[in-house]
Parts: C-alpha cells; sequence; structure tokens
C-alpha cells in the first residue's frame, strides 16, 4: 500500500504540469498572438508613434523575415517566462545590474 507522500508528490506533479501549461497556453502563446496582431495593426486611432514605425517596417517585409521575427518573439517570451519561473522557484536570483 502507498502511503500518502506518495500520493501527494503525484498530486503536487500534476499540479505543477498543469501550471506549466495554463502558462503555456495562456501567456505564452497569447502574448506571441498578441504581439504579431499589433505589428500587423497597432491598436487605436492614434497608436504610438514606435507602434506605428515598428508595423510600417513588418508590413513591407516578406513572408520569411516575418516568420523569422515570429520566432525571434517567441524565443523571447518564452526565454523571459522561463526565468520567472525559475526565480519563483528559487532555481535562479533575481539580478538587477545598475549603469
Amino acid at each position: 500500500m502507498r502511503g500518502i507522500w506518495f500520493w501527494w508528490l503525484k498530486i503536487k506533479t500534476w499540479i505543477l504540469i498543469l501550471f506549466v501549461d495554463l502558462i503555456k497556453k495562456l501567456v505564452i502563446e497569447t502574448s506571441i498572438q498578441d504581439t504579431i496582431a499589433v505589428l500587423e495593426n497597432p491598436p487605436g486611432k492614434k497608436s504610438k508613434e514606435e507602434l506605428v514605425f515598428m508595423s510600417e517596417k513588418y508590413l513591407k517585409m516578406d513572408e520569411h523575415v516575418k516568420e523569422l521575427i515570429k520566432l525571434v518573439v517567441s524565443e523571447s517570451i518564452e526565454t523571459s517566462i522561463f526565468y520567472m519561473l525559475c526565480i519563483l522557484d528559487g532555481v535562479k536570483k533575481s539580478e538587477r545590474t545598475v549603469n
């Protein structure tokens, strides 16, 4: 017969896996889609000047370059979330440097 700690570890592992899956779906995927959507069509009647500039440049690029930009955005968001989770887990310390 398995002890309560065995089941506690099973449940804890399942919850952590579910949490990471939710982060992937609700944060990472949505952030990537929203970032690309803003590049394609900046929001608002009077969008920030920098968003309009980026959008104009992005829309002039061919599909290969757009796909590369999407990969860079994706990698950046995934790396940011990974390091945030590492800090929350205590695996990595938050390092702030002042120049």
